[in-house]
């Protein structure tokens, strides 16, 4: 397991007057991507692990979720 905790460093808050934000990371397993957008009065973020890992993902407002390998979508509600 990587420990992809420094990848991201600071928090990235989403910002409706972005509208989105994608970001990825070629790591030694394969590629990990993460993104967010506004959708009417949600923000919808996807995460794709590589096989071998596992990630934490911490969602304003939800308890952490660590996700084996995989893609993965979760919905916030404004």
């Amino acid at each position: 397991m990587i420990d992809t905790e420094w990848m991201w460093g600071e928090w990235l808050e989403p910002d409706q007057r972005l509208g989105y934000l994608h970001a990825s990371y070629d790591s030694p397993y394969g590629k990990i991507t993460s993104d967010w957008k506004y959708k009417k009065n949600r923000i919808v973020y996807t995460f794709e692990i590589p096989a071998n890992m596992t990630a934490t993902v911490r969602l304003e407002g939800c308890d952490p979720e660590t996700l084996k390998a995989g893609s993965y979508e979760r919905v916030v509600s404004l």
